[in-house]
């Protein structure tokens, strides 16, 4: 995820996502940065967001387990 590699890096970094719509399973292209900015090449509105995790409840190994 950009967002994580660019904090800790401390440096821009962005990713290029192709998906496809999960309702009508359109193909999307989506540039992310590290800011969690994003735009999209297609005519879509996305849905984009930071997943939220309480630190001090999280018992997995590490942040990615918790997904």
């Amino acid at each position: 995820m950009p967002f994580v590699q660019g904090q800790l890096r401390r440096q821009p970094i962005s990713v290029t996502i192709d998906s496809q719509c999960a309702h009508c399973s359109r193909p999307m292209r989506l540039h992310v940065d590290s800011d969690l900015n994003y735009r999209s090449e297609d005519a879509t509105d996305p849905i984009i967001y930071l997943p939220i995790v309480d630190f001090a409840k999280l018992r997995a190994p590490s942040i990615i387990d918790a997904f």
